[in-house]
C-alpha cells in the first residue's frame, strides 16, 4: 500500500457529498470532522488490502478502481463480492465479532 500523492481535499469532499446524498439531513460540520479521518491509500492491481486470516476495524471508500472480495474453498477463489468507485466497505465480520476475517479483500485494478 503507497500513500497516494494527489489532493486529499477533493476526495475528502466526494467522501463528504457521498455521505450527504445517503443522509441529506446529516451536519455538515460533523461530516467535515468525520472524512478528515480518512487518509489516501493507493493499491495496485493485485494487492492484497486485507488478507484472509486478520483483524480490522477501517472503513474504506473506493474512490477510484475496483475491491474483489473472495474467500479460498477446496483450493479455489470464490468471489463473492466486488466493490466498485463510490462504495464503502469494511471487514464486517472482522470489526463485529472481534475475530479474523475470513475473506481476503483484493485490488482488482489499480484502485484509490
Amino acid at each position: 500500500m503507497r500513500t497516494a500523492k494527489k489532493n486529499i481535499e477533493q476526495y475528502r469532499e466526494r467522501l463528504k457529498n457521498y455521505f450527504l446524498q445517503v443522509d441529506p439531513s446529516a451536519n455538515p460540520e460533523q461530516l467535515s470532522e468525520l472524512v478528515s479521518c480518512f487518509t489516501l491509500d493507493k493499491f495496485e492491481k493485485k494487492e492484497i488490502i486485507l488478507a484472509a486470516g486478520e483483524s480490522s476495524d477501517l472503513v474504506c471508500f473506493v474512490l477510484e478502481g475496483m475491491v474483489r472480495v473472495y474467500y479460498i474453498k477446496e483450493d479455489k477463489e470464490i468471489t463473492n463480492w466486488f466493490i466498485s468507485e463510490n462504495m464503502l466497505f469494511a471487514a464486517t465480520y472482522s470489526s463485529y465479532t472481534g475475530k479474523k476475517n475470513y475473506t481476503t479483500y483484493e485490488a482488482f485494478e489499480d484502485t484509490l
